[in-house]
C-alpha cells in the first residue's frame, strides 16, 4: 500500500493506479473450483477455504495460550521476587520467557490478520458470483392464485416470504408498521421468487455478513474458549472462593439465551423491512423519470419514506435488545471480580497479597473482555445465521429447465402436446402445443394477452413443462426482448456485447437494421455512450440496437419478441427486408412475434397463431395466401410512404440537434476530508447527544480506571499493615528497627 499512498500525496489517484488481486484472489478462478462443490452453502464454504480456517484456528489458539500464560508467569515473577533466597536468576527467567510470549503473541496477531483477510476475502467472492450465477439461471416463481397472500409492500407493508415453518409473529404495528390484525402462526407457503431488492440486499448485506464470520473465525475459538479458561484460572487463583462470582456470570448467560430468541424473531423481521425497502428504492430510482412526468414523485417519495421509517423502526427495536444483552454481560463482568474478592477475603479470610491481586487483575480483564465481546459475538451469529437461510433459500429456487438435446447445427425445435405453466403456478398458460420450428422464419401472431411471449419464454425454460414432450437444442440462444435492455456503453459495445468485432459483419448488421442514418447524427457515431438502459435513444432506436445485437451474435436460434413495434412503417419494412431476408438469416432458426404481420408474412415459413394459450399453425401455402389476401393493405401503406418519409426528415433534424453526451462523470472531490463535512456530520447528530456521549464515555473510563485503582490499594493495604505489625516486639513495645 505504500507506493499507492505516495502517488495519492502527489496526484488524484485512478482505476488504473490500483493494481490486479493476486492469483489466489481472482473471483473467476474461485468460482470455477467453488461451483464444482455440492452440498449447502456453508459446506461448500468450509470445504472450499477449510485450510484457511485449520491455519487461522491454530494459530488463534498459540495466541490464546501466549495470554493465558502471562499471569501465571506474572504470579511467578511476583513471588520470586519477594522471595530472594534463590537470587536474581528464577525472575530474570520468568521475565524473560513473558517478553518472549509477548513477542510470539504479537506475530501470532499479524498472521491471523493476514490469513483471517484472505479467507473472508475469498469467501465473499465465492459467494458473489454464486449468487450472480443463480440469479441469471432461476426461474421466476409466482404463488398458486389459490394461495396467493395480499402484498401491500407499496403501503409500507411487508411481505412474509422468508416466514419459517411455525415462526410466531407478534402484535408490532405501532412500532414498525407491520400490520396484523392478531396473533398468528403462518406456515410456510410456496415461496415467491426473491425480488431484486432482496437480491441487492444478499449481495450487499447477506453475503458480507457470513464472510465477516471467516474473518473472525479467531473470536469464535478465543471468546467461548477464553472465557472457561479465565474462569479455570481465577477458580485456580481463588479457589472456591470464586463460586459467587461464576453463579454471577451462569445467571447472566441464562437470561441472556432468552434475550438472543426475542433478538433472533425481530432479526428476522428487520431483514424482511431491508428488503421492502430496497425493493421500492430500485423501483422509484428506475422510474424516476417517468414519475416526474406524472407528477407522481411526492406520492412514491412518500412510500419509500415509510418504507424507511419502518426499517428504522426494526433497526432501533433490534438495537435495544443488542445492547440489553450487552449489559447484562457487562454488568456480570463487573459482578464477577466483586463477589469473587468478597468471597476470598470476608468470608474465607484470606488475605489480599500481591502476588494475588496483580495476576487476579489481568484475569479479570481477560474474563470482562471476553464478556464484553461475547454479546456481539451472538448478535453477529445470529445475524450471520438468518443470512445463511436466506441464501440457502434464494439457492433453493427452481433453475430454467436445461435442454437435454444435444446441440446440432439442424436439429429443429420439437414441441409435442405440450402445456406450460408459470413458474410455482398450476393454472397452464399454453395448452397442448404441437409445433415444429425448423430453420427459417417462424411468425408467431395473437392478440394480447394470448400467450405469444409465454411461448417464447417456453423455449428459453423459463416456464414450467407439465405436460408432453419437447427436444430443444442446447446451444446458445439470441433473444430479443420487448423492452430492449442496454448497458451504459457505447452503441458498438452494446451490439458487440463482449463477441469479437468483425468489421464486415458488423457494418452488414447496421445495414439490415437501419443503424447507419442513426449514427450519422451522432458526433461520434457508434462510439456514441447510450447511457442507463438506453436513455439517449429513442424507443425505435434502442428496438434496433436490441435487435442488432441479437443478430450479431453467432447464435443459430434467434427468439425476437416484437422488435419491430416501436418503428415506423418506412424503418419496419426496410428492416424486415434487410433483415429478415438477408444473408445475416440464412440458416438460422428465426421465431419473430409481432402484431404486424401483414409485413412478414409474404416471406414468413410458417405462422403460428396464439389464442386462448393454444397454437395453431399455418404452412408455407397458407401463408402464401394471406399475403395475397394483404395486398389491399400494402397498397394502402405504400400511399402513406410519401407522408411517413417527410416525418422521418424531420425527426432526422431533430436527431441531429441530439447531444453526444448522455450521462455526467461522477464529481471527485480530490485531497483531504474538508472540515465543513465533519463538521455537518456533527450538527446532523445534534450537540446535546454528543455531549452526553462524551460525558458517558468518560464516566466509563473513570469507573474502569478507578476499579483496578481501587484493587491495587486494597492489595498494597494488607503489605503496610503486615509491616506496621512487623515493628512491634512480642511484648507489645514499638521497635525502630
Amino acid at each position: 500500500m505504500a507506493p499507492l499512498i505516495s502517488l495519492g500525496k502527489r496526484r488524484r489517484l485512478d482505476e488504473d493506479d490500483v493494481w490486479f488481486l493476486g492469483f489466489e484472489f481472482q473471483h473467476r478462478r474461485l468460482h470455477d473450483k467453488f461451483r464444482r462443490l455440492k452440498g449447502s452453502v456453508i459446506g461448500r464454504l468450509l470445504r472450499a477455504n477449510g485450510i484457511d480456517i485449520v491455519i487461522v484456528s491454530t494459530i488463534a489458539i498459540v495466541q490464546m495460550i501466549c495470554d493465558f500464560a502471562t499471569p501465571i508467569l506474572l504470579q511467578q515473577l511476583l513471588q520470586a521476587m519477594q522471595d530472594m533466597s534463590s537470587g536474581k536468576r528464577p525472575a530474570m527467567t520468568y521475565a524473560l520467557v513473558t517478553l518472549v510470549l509477548r513477542v510470539v503473541a504479537a506475530q501470532s496477531q499479524v498472521l491471523n490478520l493476514w490469513f483471517g483477510r484472505r479467507c473472508y476475502e475469498r469467501s465473499r467472492g465465492e459467494m458473489i458470483m454464486m449468487v450472480y450465477e443463480k440469479a441469471l439461471s432461476r426461474k421466476n416463481i409466482f404463488e398458486p392464485q389459490s394461495e396467493q397472500k395480499d402484498e401491500g409492500a407499496a403501503n409500507g407493508e411487508l411481505l412474509e416470504e422468508d416466514t419459517d415453518d411455525e415462526v410466531e409473529i407478534p402484535k408490532r404495528r405501532k412500532l414498525c408498521g407491520i400490520f396484523f390484525r392478531r396473533r398468528q402462526t403462518t406456515k410456510k407457503q410456496a415461496k415467491s421468487a426473491a425480488s431484486m431488492g432482496k437480491i441487492f440486499n444478499l449481495l450487499r448485506g447477506d453475503v458480507y455478513e457470513v464472510a465477516q464470520r471467516f474473518w473472525e473465525v479467531d473470536s469464535l475459538i478465543d471468546k467461548p474458549l477464553g472465557l472457561v479458561i479465565a474462569i479455570v484460572l481465577v477458580w485456580k487463583l481463588f479457589g472456591p472462593s470464586c463460586f459467587l462470582g461464576i453463579l454471577a456470570i451462569l445467571v447472566a448467560q441464562a437470561l441472556n439465551a432468552v434475550i438472543t430468541r426475542t433478538l433472533l424473531r425481530w432479526e428476522r423481521v428487520r431483514r424482511l423491512a431491508t428488503d421492502a425497502r430496497l425493493q421500492i428504492t430500485s423501483q422509484f430510482v428506475e422510474a424516476l423519470r417517468h414519475l416526474r412526468w406524472y407528477g407522481w414523485q411526492d406520492h412514491w417519495y412518500r412510500l419509500v419514506m415509510d418504507a424507511r421509517q419502518s426499517e428504522l423502526n426494526l433497526r432501533i427495536i433490534t438495537n435495544l435488545w443488542s445492547i440489553l444483552i450487552r449489559f447484562v454481560n457487562t454488568f456480570a463482568s463487573g459482578v464477577f471480580p466483586v463477589a469473587a474478592l468478597y468471597a476470598y477475603t470476608l468470608l474465607a479470610g484470606h488475605p489480599l497479597r500481591i502476588d494475588i491481586i496483580f495476576p487476579a487483575l489481568q484475569l479479570f480483564t481477560m474474563l470482562e473482555t471476553r464478556l464484553r465481546d461475547i454479546p456481539g459475538l451472538i448478535t453477529v451469529l445470529i445475524n450471520a445465521s438468518i443470512a445463511v437461510e436466506r441464501i440457502e433459500d434464494f439457492m433453493a429456487e427452481p433453475n430454467k429447465e436445461t435442454p437435454t438435446t444435444d446441440p446440432d447445427h439442424s436439429s429443429p425445435i420439437q414441441l409435442q402436446h405440450c402445456s406450460y405453466a408459470w413458474p410455482g403456478r398450476v393454472v397452464p398458460v399454453l395448452s397442448d402445443i404441437n409445433l415444429r420450428i425448423s430453420e427459417g422464419l417462424t411468425v408467431v401472431s395473437g392478440k394480447v394477452g394470448a400467450g405469444k411471449t409465454a411461448l417464447l419464454q417456453a423455449l428459453l425454460g423459463e416456464l414450467d413443462r407439465i405436460g408432453g414432450s419437447a427436444e430443444i437444442p442446447n446451444e446458445m440462444v439470441g433473444y430479443c426482448a420487448q423492452t430492449p435492455w442496454l448497458q451504459s456503453m457505447s452503441i458498438r459495445d452494446n451490439i458487440l456485447f463482449s463477441s469479437p468485432y468483425d468489421e464486415q459483419r458488423y457494418q452488414k448488421v447496421l445495414d439490415a437494421c437501419a443503424l447507419l442514418p442513426d449514427l450519422e447524427n451522432f458526433e461520434h457515431g457508434d462510439l456514441s455512450f447510450v447511457g442507463e438502459n438506453g436513455i439517449g435513444l429513442s424507443g425505435g432506436q434502442k428496438a434496433r440496437v436490441a435487435l442488432a445485437r441479437a443478430l450479431y451474435s453467432t447464435a443459430r436460434i434467434l427468439l425476437l419478441d416484437d422488435p419491430i413495434s416501436a418503428l415506423d412503417h418506412n424503418t419496419a419494412e426496410t428492416v424486415v427486408r434487410k433483415c429478415f431476408t438477408g444473408p445475416l438469416m440464412q440458416d438460422r432458426v428465426v421465431v419473430l412475434v409481432t402484431h404486424r404481420t401483414s409485413l412478414v408474412s409474404p416471406i414468413a415459413d410458417q405462422i403460428v397463431h396464439i389464442e386462448d394459450g393454444r397454437a395453431t399453425i399455418h404452412g408455407k401455402q397458407a401463408v402464401s395466401m394471406d399475403s395475397a389476401a394483404d395486398e389491399d393493405v400494402q397498397s394502402h401503406l405504400a400511399k402513406t410512404a410519401e407522408a411517413q418519409s417527410e416525418i422521418q426528415g424531420a425527426l432526422r433534424e431533430a436527431a441531429a440537434s441530439t447531444p453526444t453526451k448522455f450521462i455526467e462523470e461522477e464529481h471527485r472531490a480530490e485531497w483531504g476530508v474538508q472540515a465543513r463535512v465533519y463538521w455537518n456530520y456533527i450538527r446532523a447528530g445534534r450537540y446535546r447527544w454528543w455531549i452526553s456521549l462524551v460525558f458517558i464515555l468518560a464516566i466509563y473510563r473513570l469507573t474502569s480506571v478507578g476499579q483496578s485503582w481501587f484493587l491495587k490499594e486494597w492489595g498494597e493495604a494488607y503489605n503496610q499493615i503486615l509491616l506496621a505489625f512487623s515493628h512491634f516486639t512480642p511484648e507489645g513495645r514499638y521497635s525502630a528497627g
